[in-house]
């Protein structure tokens, strides 16, 4: 036989075998949908997406689409983080069913799918709607699986479907309001600040001035005659704060109990923009709220990333990025006497 029609046989043998392989009835238990994504139909719908909900045993969080961004209900309407918002959208596009599982109520539980209220074992519901409150997508996620070759797969079901799947992808949805916020709030590059100036709840001042711009020359001012800054890098650590400065949390101003006498932070910029900040003490945490003429517009402002007027919001900031602000001036400086060599 000629090689040529050796190859010819063969491709027809092989079309022959993946016809009747179509048309070949599925296997007695068979379970169909492998390898198809789990909701095929919704990239033709998501443009009609208007909320976005997320449910699991540690609460709600409802996102809101308003006209430039997402929105967080549960925090007054403050903007989500695009980023966050998109990849989760993505990665429920791309959910693709890989291996049926139980279609049992009671062994949803071990896959991280039951309705129970119990935390480890409950999935987490997340489910998309358009204006109209219509379903456009909702599944449950439960446990992630992480394949050796670095694939990651995710638990999953489908309200309404009894089967669970495991599905490849992860679906990244925070069951907290806060993990949904853009936590970028500030980035001040240090060599751009001229002045740093702190007062305090007792009303002492400290006070970091930088020589010229991008100058490693810090000067704290309120150092008296005779002494001296322990450790410059200390100063650094102050006016390094806002670069950059992320938020934990998010508030509505009104809501959180501003302090008698607050800590109030004017940052100045080489040209001349100030901006001034008051950090109130909140349920054992770190908040700053700024006044309205700190988000006033015009220049090259820091908050290219605050969506929203300033002063509605209060921000909850780590404590390790304010308490080096709140050092009294005594942990910073040292006397000759404290440098002198001891008597014996």
């Amino acid at each position: 036989m000629k090689a040529r029609t050796f190859v010819a046989l063969a491709v027809v043998t092989l079309l022959a075998v993946i016809a009747v392989a179509a048309v070949r009835p599925p296997l007695p238990g068979a379970v169909s949908g492998v390898g198809e994504k789990l909701f095929a139909d919704l990239p033709n719908r998501i443009e009609d997406a208007s909320t976005i909900v997320v449910r699991s045993p540690a609460g709600t969080v409802t996102l809101e689409r308003g006209e430039q961004a997402w929105l967080i209900r549960e925090r007054g309407g403050y903007p989500a983080s695009f980023e966050k918002v998109r990849d989760a959208v993505i990665a429920l596009l791309e959910l693709e069913r890989t291996e049926p599982k139980t279609g049992r109520a009671e062994g949803y539980a071990r896959l991280g799918l039951s309705d129970s209220g119990d935390a480890e074992a409950a999935g987490r519901e997340i489910a998309i709607l358009d204006a109209s409150g219509r379903t456009l997508a909702r599944v449950i996620v439960g446990k992630t699986v992480h394949a050796a070759g670095g694939d990651t797969s995710q638990f999953v079901r489908v309200p309404g479907e009894e089967r669970a799947w495991l599905a490849r992808g992860r679906i990244d949805a925070g069951a907290q309001p806060r993990d949904w916020i853009d936590r970028r709030l500030l980035d001040i590059p240090s060599g751009e600040i001229s002045r740093l100036h702190v007062v305090r709840r007792d009303g002492t001042t400290l006070t970091v001035v930088r020589d010229g711009a991008d100058s490693p020359q810090l000067t704290l001012q309120e150092v008296p005659k005779g002494a001296r800054v322990k450790r410059p890098e200390a100063l650094q650590s102050m006016i390094g704060v806002f670069s950059p400065l992320d938020i934990e949390d998010v508030a509505e101003a009104a809501a959180i109990a501003a302090a008698a006498q607050p800590v109030r932070l004017e940052v100045t910029r080489f040209g001349g923009e100030t901006v001034t900040a008051n950090v109130n003490e909140w349920n054992g945490e770190y908040w700053l709220t700024f006044a309205a003429s700190a988000a006033a517009g015009g220049g090259p402002a820091p908050f290219e990333n605050a969506r929203q007027r300033l002063a509605k919001w209060a921000f909850q900031v780590p404590a390790w990025k304010i308490e080096p602000l709140l050092k009294p001036i005594g942990d910073l400086i040292e006397t000759a006497a404290d440098t002198g060599p001891r008597s014996r």
